[in-house]
């Protein structure tokens, strides 16, 4: 076997098993978040940390040619910096001042805290899927699909709470309003997930042409 098919085998087989990988963690996630609630609710925390897992695989890759975002470091930084930012939620909305005897203040603080905490996953969001997608890695047009689930999360979030402020309660269509709302992201996350699987399991082997002499 020549230098250059040994080097696409080794990309064909970095990709297949990142992509196939992360994208079962991506699916394990999610049934983590259907399930830990209740008394359950206790192990929710598994759930940011297989995402996470997930997340670094994704970006690092088993061999650089698995990484969707080429390893390149801003795009990088940023799916990294979204992974772990669940495991700081708590820290940072613990840095909110109290305000005795002005609830009003306090109200306001914690408004601020949420929209720079939820800003930021925002910002990074973006700028990891777009430079997945500029990367190139993943085929088109899926190369794009963490960015199709930016837009999808808080849109899924907005109509649900429209639908279900004027739905009456108890009906159909209030419910799916609410699972809109609530498992909005996590609908969002399988998504990747059997995409990742799908484009995992279709990675194809470099065929090897052989050759005889006689």
């Amino acid at each position: 076997m020549s230098d250059g098919a040994e080097n696409a085998t080794a990309v064909s087989r970095a990709r297949r098993l990142t992509w196939v990988t992360g994208g079962i963690l991506l699916l394990l996630s999610v049934v983590i978040w259907f399930t830990a609630r209740g008394e359950l609710a206790g192990f929710a925390i598994a759930k940011d940390a297989v995402f996470a897992s997930a997340a670094v695989l994704f970006v690092v890759g088993v061999g650089r040619a698995g990484s969707v975002t080429d390893r390149r470091p801003v795009s990088t930084v940023a799916t990294l910096a979204l992974a772990v930012a669940p495991f700081a939620q708590s820290l940072w909305f613990g840095l909110v001042p109290e305000a005795p005897g002005d609830p009003n203040a306090r109200e306001d603080a914690w408004v601020l805290a949420a929209a720079l905490y939820y800003g930021s996953l925002a910002t990074l969001a973006i700028i990891a899927a777009v430079g997945i997608g500029r990367a190139g890695v993943l085929p088109a047009p899926w190369r794009w699909a963490p960015l199709w689930v930016v837009f999808w999360t808080p849109l899924a979030f907005v109509v649900g709470i429209t639908v279900s402020s004027s739905a009456p309660f108890g009906t159909t269509t209030s419910r799916i309003a609410g699972h809109l709302v609530l498992d909005g992201p996590a609908i969002g996350t399988a998504f990747l997930g059997i995409v990742a699987l799908v484009l995992g399991i279709r990675e194809q082997r470099p065929r090897v042409a052989s050759v005889t002499t006689t």
